[in-house]
């Protein structure tokens, strides 16, 4: 597997690939199935606030569904420096799929 520490800077200066070229203003990166990070670029100057909410009431429920222990949180992104702009997985990984994370996420944009 390849990555990049710039994959971030990358996408938010790909205007031959965005719509609109501008960049990419949201990017949601996946490690493997396990780990997740979401985040939008602070230019744009919008923020994910109560995303991280949604994702953690998803794992709740889905770790809860599995017996596991629902200790494991979602960062929300809620520290000022951040201001809500990145969003990242529990740190053992989480247990909602790809799909579902996609689902919760356009359920949150609506």
């Amino acid at each position: 597997m390849k990555s990049s520490f710039l994959l971030k800077e990358w996408a938010r200066r790909d205007n031959r690939h965005a719509t609109m070229a501008e960049g990419f203003a949201f990017l949601m990166t996946n490690f493997g199935n396990r780990r997740f990070i979401l985040g939008v670029d602070p230019a744009h100057g919008i923020h994910l606030k109560g995303l991280g909410s949604l994702l953690n009431q998803g794992e709740e429920a889905k770790r809860a569904a599995c017996g596991k222990s629902v200790a494991s949180r979602w960062y929300e992104g809620n520290c000022p420096f951040f201001n809500y702009r990145i969003i990242d997985s529990p740190q053992d990984g989480t247990l909602l799929s790809h799909e579902e994370i996609v689902e919760i996420l356009f359920a949150f944009g609506t």
